[in-house]
């Protein structure tokens, strides 16, 4: 039936990610963990008197939505220049470059309307994480990393010729 060969399909590829060692988790996983930080950040933005009609820069009111929207824009570039820099070994080449826009697209179109504050927190964060990235790949692991990605993918292309 098409459940017992759903059922052999998912063992089997657990089995693969045991084998491997890939952890199908291990991209969603950080982005899981700052979601109630910034949810807790949205709402604290949301009803904190101090925090209303507090400046930064070009923007009049943090705890308002950016009005030129350049902090969405740049939410959404930062996004996908780290999501390229990051390396997502047992991926799939396709569903990475869906995800690639996707997840940036996402959080670009939620933080059109949300508070600039929490534009400003995240795109900072994206920053450091692409300062912490460009570091990463420079250092023995990151090249390890990447050579490790480019053999799967290797093994896995000759795998679907055969």
């Amino acid at each position: 039936s098409d459940q017992s060969k759903m059922q052999a399909k998912n063992a089997e590829i657990q089995a693969f990610y045991k084998q491997e060692g890939i952890n199908p988790m291990g991209g969603c996983l950080p982005m899981l963990i700052q979601i109630p930080i910034l949810w807790a950040f949205f709402k604290v933005l949301e009803i904190a008197v101090e925090l209303r009609h507090a400046p930064w820069i070009w923007v009049h009111d943090l705890s308002a939505p950016d009005p030129l929207h350049i902090l969405p824009i740049a939410l959404f570039v930062s996004m996908v220049f780290l999501q390229r820099m990051t390396p997502t070994p047992g991926v799939d080449a396709m569903q990475a470059k869906m995800m690639q826009i996707t997840m940036p697209l996402m959080f670009g179109w939620f933080a059109w309307n949300f508070a600039a504050g929490l534009s400003v927190y995240y795109t900072a964060g994206n920053l450091i994480a692409i300062t912490q990235q460009a570091v990463l790949n420079r250092t023995s692991l990151g090249k390890e990393m990447r050579a490790t990605m480019a053999r799967r993918a290797k093994a896995a292309a000759a795998k679907k010729k055969r």
